[in-house]
Parts: structure tokens; C-alpha cells; sequence
């Protein structure tokens, strides 16, 4: 802080509307106790949490609820045992039970107690874990989590009025893999990166086309500018792509306006590659070329400068270390699959002759 210079000036604690933690600390407020906020409480020489208490008595401030909850104690075996002989972690207080602070539920009432504070106002129809949470801190009762599961999963409200977050309905249609390397690909761009300038042709670029072929998993990581428009991206795909490993059958992409254009579907057709287009919004039709972007990205980012803009010169190395490390699914590296070999990232001098 001694680098800026600032002024300090008292604010009224009326019109200090945004005040920090320590200058609301309950023990400077008048006529407040610090017990009744702490979240420990000390007693004798260990602390203790505070909260189940104050939680559990305040479910018990509703008068019908408290009478109903001890109206099926006669009913519950574990009730009418610990009734007769208090047991480890049980306390009875003004005829309701309590284990550890927390109000005993009778099993005859828990679904219908999970019900009724899963839908309360203030506990607003959530999920499972949030709604366990917040019965686990005011009350006990065996198979907790279970039933919690079984109430909320089954909840007319919340099965009506929230979106659905589970996987997509129906069977998981992949694309059938190709027989032979580089017969199907899938390319993805990487854009909105910083400017960086290649040494060699002094060129700026932007962006990234990742071209990932299926079968071997062997990368490509070209750098590419997003100006450029599909006669560009036909003479790196050419250059690039065509002139190393042949025409491929087909190339699986989202729906960039590069590949969507009339120029690029012209040429396709032309070539005899048939075009495969995901679903909007759903990037897991591409998800090989995705999941390459990341570790791409990650590399980029262990590696370049403070600026961010020597990322160019990194890509040849980053394309190198990608190829040489084993995929999880094949077992064997992209270059191997490729080459039948792979290929040395540094030279062992003592096997080196002059």
C-alpha cells in the first residue's frame, strides 16, 4: 500500500452502507450478546458448535409442529426406548427429543417433515444436497439422506417449475469410426486470442484451427486470422492438411460461418467430402477437437509471456508435445499411430557419435 496515496476519512456508520465485517462485529453493538451470534460457544475447556440449538428451537417456535412431532413419539420404537432410558447423545427437553441439539423426527412423520421444509418459503423448493443441508442442521432422524432423495426427487413443484439438467433423452448416437487415418477429421477454431506476430513471415495472427484426425488422434494447431474468410481457410486446409495425408471422406465441425458459407460448401461438394455439422448449442457432436483445445490451451498458457503474444512461437512445440504423449483411448501416441514411431524430443548426448 505504501506505492498509493490515499487519503483516510471517517464515514458515519448511518451512511456507511457498505460497511466491512469488523466494523459490524456484534460485541461493538449495544445491548447485543456475542454468544447469540457466535458459531462456536465455549463450554468449560472445549468449543462447541452453536447453531443446531438455536436452529432446532427455532422449528420449535411453531406450536402445531412441536405438538405433532411428540403426538407420534408413542408410535416410533426408538421414541418409546429412549423415553424409558436416556441413551448416549439423547437429551429430552419439555417432552421433546433431542440428539446432539437436533430435534428427533419420528420415522412415522419424516417424508411428511422433509415435505413440508422443502417447501417453505424460505427454503425455496432446492435441490437435494441443499435441502439435506438444511434438515441435517435442525433435526435427526435414521436414513436421512435417503429420504431427503426420494421427497425432492418426487416433488410435484419442482418437477413442473425447474429445468431439467439431466442427459439428453435417448441413445448416444457417436460417428462411426473410419478405417484408415485421416479419412475423417474434426477442426474447431480457437479465437479472440491476443495478437502475435510469427518471427519468420512477420504475419499477426488471432485465432487457432485445431484439425484433429479421429482414428489417430494426430493434431494440427494452425494459426489462423479471423478476418480471413473461406478462401483463406480452403488454401491452409490445402496446404496444411491435403497436401500431407490425401482428400479426407468426411470433416465433423460446428457451425462457424467459415464452414457454413457457400464458397466452402461449393468446394466440399466439388472435392466428394462430405460435410458433418453439429447441433447449435451442443459442442459435444465435436467434442474430440474440444477436448484438444484444452489441453492446447493449457500448454499455451504454462508457457507464454507476461504479454501473451509469442503464443505463435509456441505452437510447433505445443502441436510436438501434444502428438508424443499416449491417449487415454488408444493407448499408444498420435505420432506412433501416424508414423510407427515416436519421434525424440531431445537428443541423449552419451549415445551420440562423433
Amino acid at each position: 500500500m505504501a506505492n498509493y496515496n490515499f487519503k483516510i476519512s471517517y464515514v458515519k456508520g448511518s451512511e456507511n452502507a457498505r460497511a466491512d465485517a469488523l466494523s459490524r462485529k456484534p460485541e461493538y453493538q449495544e445491548n447485543k450478546s456475542y454468544e447469540s451470534y457466535a458459531i462456536f460457544k465455549k463450554e468449560g475447556e472445549s468449543l462447541v458448535y452453536n447453531a443446531p440449538q438455536l436452529a432446532a428451537t427455532h422449528i420449535l417456535e411453531d406450536n402445531h409442529l412441536r405438538i405433532k412431532i411428540q403426538s407420534h413419539y408413542d408410535k416410533d420404537a426408538t421414541a418409546i426406548r429412549i423415553r424409558k432410558t436416556i441413551e448416549p447423545g439423547f437429551t429430552i427437553e419439555n417432552e421433546t427429543i433431542y440428539f446432539h441439539g437436533k430435534v428427533y423426527i419420528p420415522s412415522q412423520m419424516t417424508k411428511e417433515f422433509v415435505t413440508e421444509q422443502h417447501g417453505l418459503p424460505a427454503h425455496g423448493h432446492q435441490g437435494i444436497a441443499r435441502t439435506f443441508a438444511r434438515i441435517r442442521e435442525i433435526s435427526y432422524f435414521p436414513r436421512m439422506r435417503t429420504i431427503v432423495e426420494e421427497v425432492v426427487g418426487n416433488c410435484d413443484t419442482c418437477i413442473r417449475n425447474k429445468s431439467s439438467r439431466h442427459a439428453p433423452y435417448g441413445q448416444l448416437q457417436t460417428p462411426d469410426m473410419p478405417s484408415q487415418p485421416w479419412k475423417s477429421i474434426t477442426w474447431d477454431f480457437v479465437v479472440k486470442l491476443p495478437l502475435s506476430k510469427d518471427p519468420t513471415t512477420g504475419i499477426e495472427y488471432d485465432a487457432i484451427l485445431n484439425v484433429v484426425d479421429r482414428l489417430t488422434k494426430f493434431a494440427y494447431m494452425i494459426p489462423f486470422k479471423e478476418t480471413w474468410d473461406a478462401e483463406q481457410l480452403a488454401y491452409v486446409f490445402l496446404r496444411g492438411i491435403v497436401s500431407i495425408h490425401g482428400v479426407p471422406d468426411e470433416i465433423i465441425s460446428d457451425r462457424d460461418k467459415l464452414f457454413t458459407s457457400k464458397f466452402w460448401t461449393t468446394l466440399l461438394a466439388l472435392m466428394g467430402i462430405k460435410r458433418k455439422l453439429s447441433t447449435s448449442f451442443h459442442p459435444q457432436t465435436d467434442g474430440q477437437t474440444e477436448r484438444t483445445n484444452q489441453t492446447m490451451e493449457a500448454y499455451l498458457r504454462c508457457y507464454v509471456n507476461y504479454r501473451q503474444d509469442n503464443w505463435v512461437e509456441l505452437l510447433p512445440m505445443a502441436q510436438f508435445a501434444y502428438n508424443t504423449s499416449e491417449t487415454e483411448t488408444t493407448k499408444i501416441t498420435p505420432a506412433r499411430a501416424n508414423f510407427g514411431f515416436n519421434p525424440q524430443a531431445y537428443k541423449n548426448p552419451d549415445t551420440t557419435r562423433s
